[in-house]
């Protein structure tokens, strides 16, 4: 417990916690950042967007969604084998991930297949993440200032140091996925 303390509230609120007589710990103010064993998701994509399609002639169709995927280079996230549908029933899902562009294009051409039953698109904004860059700005700046009393207490800089990492994770993926979409796509055949 001390030694966690150490990494949260610095060396020096460490050592007076080691000196206090035992019972509860007051402290003046809370530690910058909140609660700091919060886990953050990481996310993968920046947008989930949904087309639900009924084609008067489905297999033609179907042919014309395989091509627009490839040609917006699309790539899918369900193995072939493990896709929803088929001929014999007359209906097809696809997951495909694309870029923004890529996949506003996709849609263009999609909506083009039949009459559009459902259409959504909703941005992944991962709510509560704003306090991720003081929390990252503190640990650093604590970890630096311990300097030589970083090895009294290894097990907890090392956890200081799980923190930082995947606080970090969770920055590196929000900017590599703002331009991902995941796309998902349903195809019919319309009732004659």
């Amino acid at each position: 417990m001390v030694a966690l303390l150490t990494v949260l509230l610095g060396a020096a609120g460490a050592r007076a916690v080691e000196t206090a007589q035992p019972g509860p710990v007051a402290l003046a103010a809370p530690p910058p950042g909140g609660f700091w064993m919060k886990r953050y998701p990481v996310r993968a994509y920046g947008a989930f967007w949904h087309l639900e399609v009924a084609a008067k002639d489905f297999a033609k169709a179907r042919e014309k969604v395989e091509k627009v995927l490839a040609k917006r280079k699309g790539v899918s996230t369900v193995p072939a084998s493990s896709q929803v549908g088929s001929e014999k029933v007359r209906y097809m899902q696809w997951s495909y991930v694309l870029s923004r562009d890529a996949a506003a294009k996709a849609l263009e051409d999609l909506r083009k297949l039949g009459a559009v039953k459902r259409e959504t698109q909703t941005e992944n904004l991962l709510p509560g993440t704003d306090d991720i860059p003081v929390k990252l700005q503190s640990l650093s700046a604590e970890r630096a200032a311990a300097g030589a009393d970083a090895a009294r207490y290894p097990a907890a800089f090392a956890a200081a140091a799980e923190i930082v990492a995947h606080l970090e994770e969770v920055e590196r993926s929000w900017k590599d996925s703002q331009d991902k979409v995941l796309l998902n796509l349903a195809l019919e055949e319309a009732p004659r």
